[in-house]
């Protein structure tokens, strides 16, 4: 599943480096970790290039992905 739409806009204007000419295909890779205040970092790779990219979410945010992300963990 591509979860690009967590991805910041700065992030997917870089083109994947495998590819060339579309952008990257982001997919978590580890599990969601709190921070400060209720948010939560998840790391994403690209699967093509293995670009590596952090994403930030409210608590509101993670939970309403939670389980798309644990599954897409748990396959990787």
């Amino acid at each position: 599943m591509n979860f690009n739409h967590l991805i910041e806009r700065s992030d997917l204007k870089r083109k994947c480096s495998t590819l060339g000419h579309v952008e990257c295909y982001y997919q978590p890779v580890g599990d969601g970790q709190t921070t400060v205040g209720n948010n939560y970092h998840v790391t994403m790779n690209c699967k093509n290039c293995g670009r590596r990219t952090e994403v930030f979410m409210s608590e509101k945010q993670y939970k309403l992905h939670s389980n798309v992300l644990e599954r897409e963990i748990s396959n990787v």
